[in-house]
């Protein structure tokens, strides 16, 4: 419970969120177009919204600002001038942390989403030693300025009992338990996602517009494919464990082609068909298997092989178009079950240079598969999360899944969102 004694001011924690979220969304607004979203009464929000900007959650704009959502001026009251508030970009941090396969990144994010720090990169050299180093990186990045902590990895987890139940991450360690992050944490709000997830938690905050649609996020790299269903604006994550969609776990039809068998142990995963390792036992080379996928990609874009029918031939020769085939199949089942408004493509790593190409050729190949009533309708879409010179950046999106519990979109595995002490920008 927050507490403002000089006005005899309760406001739950609860507030926070609501108004932080109703800022977010608009941009900018005043204590009185903030009052009339929320449909929360006007002392209570003006009582709230000078907490948030003392405790530096908040900063106030020009009197007079405009309305961001509207772009209209903000009305004339009575007293003193409207003056708008939005969301410090400085004062505030959240830590975002991703367990990725044999590394751990880490970054500073802003509560608008934006890095305030170069990532930090930690190898892990025994599946065994994860939780421990995770654990210390946390104890060495949190600063007073951190209200909250994002936490994501690949596979299936359980964000109740902090644990990774299925994951690329500890492949050897099912039901890995990450509560010394916890303790690390101290009371500290953490959440625990699927990575897929919370990219979808990062593509919501940067296209906020679009919070009303189904949308069918897709991430392509080399020997991973994922995907995160948002219905209305959030992850459909409905059932017995929570996870990504799994597209990348995903059967196809391989013939008798043998495919690379997935740390899950099946060994048709279209993450495995998308591969360089499937790409160099297509091609009949002896290259390193580090980088063939993207050689092959590029060297059948450039040539014209690579067409957008939607199933390519079994018998076909190019190993690029055989495996962008099996891609859009399993792409295009998903759509023929969920019908989204937007299916949003995503390149991760070193295929994400090669998106601009790909883009089209794969989603006319998608199209292909769909049964016609949607083949006017589903509208495909690339998106570069990344900054220029940047192939990946997993931590900021970790950061992003700590937005999201802020806002009331996620729930943390632990502790409470609250403000934590007064803190004042420079």
């Amino acid at each position: 419970m927050l507490q403002q004694t000089s006005k005899g001011l309760k406001a739950t924690d609860q507030h926070v969120i609501t108004l932080l979220h109703a800022v977010l969304q608009r941009g900018q607004a005043s204590r009185a177009i903030l009052a009339r979203h929320t449909r929360l009464r006007p002392n209570t929000v003006g009582g709230v919204v000078d907490m948030m900007v003392r405790a530096g959650w908040l900063t106030e704009s020009a009197p007079g600002s405009v309305d961001a959502a509207n772009s209209q001026p903000a009305r004339p009251t009575r007293g003193r001038p409207a003056v708008s508030v939005e969301v410090d970009g400085a004062s505030r941090e959240v830590l975002g942390l991703a367990l990725l396969p044999h590394r751990l990144r880490a970054t500073r994010v802003s509560l608008l989403g934006k890095p305030l720090s170069d990532p930090v990169e930690v190898e892990v050299d025994a599946e065994e030693r994860l939780v421990e180093l995770a654990a210390g990186l946390v104890s060495e990045l949190v600063s007073p300025r951190t209200v909250a902590i994002g936490v994501s990895s690949p596979g299936l987890v359980d964000e109740a009992r902090m644990q990774l139940l299925f994951s690329s991450t500890a492949p050897q360690l099912p039901g890995l338990s990450l509560a010394a992050i916890l303790e690390a944490a101290g009371d500290l709000p953490v959440a625990l996602e699927n990575d897929l997830h919370a990219l979808g938690d990062r593509w919501r905050l940067s296209v906020p517009q679009t919070d009303g649609q189904t949308v069918v996020l897709v991430s392509l790299a080399d020997g991973a494919v994922g995907s995160s269903i948002m219905i209305g604006g959030q992850a459909a994550d409905a059932g017995c464990v929570r996870g990504g969609n799994e597209l990348g776990h995903l059967q196809v039809h391989c013939a008798d082609r043998q495919v690379p068998r997935c740390y899950c142990g099946q060994s048709r995963c279209v993450e495995r068909v998308f591969s360089s390792e499937m790409a160099q036992q297509l091609g009949g080379t002896d290259d390193s298997v580090d980088g063939v996928l993207v050689g092959c990609l590029r060297r059948s874009l450039e040539s014209g092989l690579m067409s957008g029918e939607p199933r390519c031939s079994e018998d076909a020769t190019d190993p690029a178009r055989w495996m962008v085939g099996r891609l859009a199949e399993a792409v295009a089942n998903v759509v023929n079950l969920v019908r989204p408004h937007r299916v949003v493509w995503v390149g991760d790593g070193p295929v994400n240079a090669l998106m601009p190409q790909l883009n089209p050729v794969l989603s006319q190949a998608v199209v292909g598969g769909l049964i016609p009533v949607l083949r006017d309708r589903v509208v495909f879409e690339q998106w570069c999360p990344h900054a220029a010179g940047q192939t990946s950046c997993t931590a900021l999106t970790a950061g992003a899944l700590g937005i999201a519990m802020l806002t009331g979109q996620r729930v943390p595995a632990a502790g409470k969102v609250s403000l934590r002490g007064e803190v004042h920008a420079g």
